[in-house]
């Protein structure tokens, strides 16, 4: 990502040590299929992106009052160029692993939004205000490893309060997913 890897070393040279935190509220809409069943399933929450190229989900699903703080791993960003001046921030995720029961689980997906100009804590981005998300996953419904197929659709838009309160603490991505935490925390929600 072109734009960000400038960004970075302009950063690493004027000595910063934490990176800038944008919050984008998500809201995902998964349907499920196999271990003898299919459904459907909102999650909604935050996702958390850092500009040395890190991302964070605080996945909610109201229903249940529950939450989950998933580090997205393998993530790869781009800036493309898609012509008349107009520049996209995309990311990848591409991951698989094994569980502690043995089980492959395979992680794919991916946003894109087109980048606009962002003040954070008086420094200017070229960022998106919002992305589209799409993803599949399979992992096994059970401990019987029976698969399990997940597709993903969303957005993320971007949070202004939570961005401007988690970069005015100096919050790192870390911080920034128990700042969210804490807020859901404070409504009822449990951890799984």
């Amino acid at each position: 990502m072109k734009v960000l890897l400038a960004i970075m070393v302009t950063l690493s040279l004027a000595g910063a040590t934490r990176a800038e935190t944008f919050i984008y509220k998500s809201k995902i809409k998964y349907t499920y299929s196999g271990g003898g069943e299919s459904s459907r399933a909102t999650g909604s929450g935050w996702i958390i992106i850092n500009d040395a190229g890190q991302v964070m989900h605080v996945l909610a699903f109201a229903p249940q009052r529950r939450f989950a703080i998933v580090p997205l791993q393998s993530i790869e960003f781009y800036v493309v160029d898609g012509g008349a001046g107009k520049l996209y921030t995309c990311f990848i995720q591409r991951d698989v692993w094994t569980d502690g029961n043995g089980h492959v689980h395979t992680d794919t997906g991916g946003a894109k939004g087109l980048n606009t100009r962002l003040v954070v804590n008086g420094t200017e981005w070229s960022m998106p205000k919002s992305f589209k998300w799409g993803g599949r996953s399979t992992y096994p419904a059970l401990d019987t490893g029976e698969m399990r197929f997940e597709e993903s659709t969303g957005t993320f838009v971007l949070d202004k309060k939570w961005t401007a309160t988690s970069n005015a603490e100096g919050d790192d991505i870390n911080a920034a997913a128990q700042r969210l935490a804490a807020s859901l925390v404070e409504k009822g929600y449990i951890e799984f």
